[in-house]
């Protein structure tokens, strides 16, 4: 009993003393999409705003968003892709100090060389966060300190769009709970050009009749690279089913079958 004392009077002190400092915010969105042809040259601003009650710095710096299949994304600083706008871009500024509420408009420029060999979607990521470790101490009391940092997506699609291929590269059935299943699919875009796709699932009982239509979340597939959905599936009798899964780029569909087992 007295433990459960001791745990409850330690929760209650997080729950008192738990702050968020970090107080820059991204207002005008994480993705940043252009397009053009060789020789172009793309402008666009991040809008910043410090959100807090004092003065506060931020950094910029770009990093390059690496995929593979079978593994989420990757930001990296050191290791690239051949499909990188580390070398294109610019930004107006690699940090600066703003007082409390102050907006301020983050420029980038894009300058795309004149021949490009390849046509399709090229992209990057430019990192906004607090430019110094954030702490807090207090005299009594549990403390906790957070930093928060934004991925803001730029992305460049050269020539005439063409819409992509999707594959699906695997799909797996996995039991969660004994009426619950969870399926994990691994997209491939086998196209050039970048397209957000959403991934729904159909289920259908023995006598071919469609008993639910569940959706995933919608995510960029970026190209000849994979991402990964997940579809909770749950509150079904026990049985034998079909399922149809359904990936849908705004341009075309593209499906899979699988079956789904509730014991």
């Amino acid at each position: 009993m007295k433990n459960n004392y001791v745990a409850a009077c330690l929760i209650l002190l997080l729950f008192w003393s738990l702050k968020t400092f970090g107080t820059i915010v991204v207002l005008n969105g994480l993705t940043h999409q252009h397009t053009g042809s060789d020789g172009s040259i793309f402008t666009g601003k991040i809008k910043l705003k410090n959100d807090g009650d004092k003065p506060e710095k931020f950094v910029a710096y770009k990093q390059d968003m690496l995929f593979s299949c079978g593994k989420g994304e990757v930001f990296s600083s050191t290791e690239t892709h051949d499909r990188s706008l580390k070398n294109w871009l610019k930004t107006s500024t690699d940090g600066k100090s703003l007082s409390a509420g102050e907006e301020y408009d983050l420029f980038y420029t894009v300058n795309i060389p004149r021949q490009v060999d390849r046509k399709g979607t090229y992209w990057l990521v430019i990192m906004i966060e607090p430019g110094e470790p954030i702490s807090n101490s207090e005299k009594n009391g549990l403390n906790i300190a957070s930093k928060v940092r934004y991925a803001v997506q730029v992305l460049v699609d050269l020539g005439s769009f063409e819409s992509p291929k999707m594959i699906f590269e695997d799909v797996r059935l996995k039991k969660t709970q004994i009426s619950s299943r969870l399926v994990e699919v691994q997209l491939k875009n086998e196209g050039l050009f970048s397209v957000r796709t959403k991934m729904q699932l159909e289920i259908y009982d023995a006598k071919g009749q469609k008993v639910k239509t569940l959706e995933g979340r919608s995510r960029r597939v970026f190209p000849e690279k994979c991402s990964n959905f997940e579809i909770e599936v749950s509150d079904l009798p026990k049985g034998k089913y079909d399922g149809v899964l359904v990936a849908d780029n705004g341009r075309g569909l593209f499906g899979s079958n699988l079956t789904i087992e509730i014991e």
